[in-house]
């Protein structure tokens, strides 16, 4: 199951309006590992990002710590 996001953190002002909705709170995506971790099967989910938006970097060490 690929669970994609767009982007973390809070959006900085060049982000247009429409695409504020569709940012997460750094803490929401760290819960959202979590549960995944938990899940019975975690290999199953595989976690994207898309538009490549400087804010990915953000989850690279959420992502380090769970290997």
């Amino acid at each position: 199951m690929a669970v994609n996001f767009h982007g973390l953190g809070t959006p900085h002002t060049a982000v247009a309006e429409d695409e504020r909705p569709f940012w997460l709170p750094l803490e929401r995506f760290e819960q959202i590992l979590g549960r995944i971790a938990r899940s019975p099967d975690p290999a199953r989910f595989v976690v994207t990002f898309d538009d490549g938006n400087a804010s990915d970097i953000m989850a690279a060490d959420a992502l380090a710590r769970r290997g």
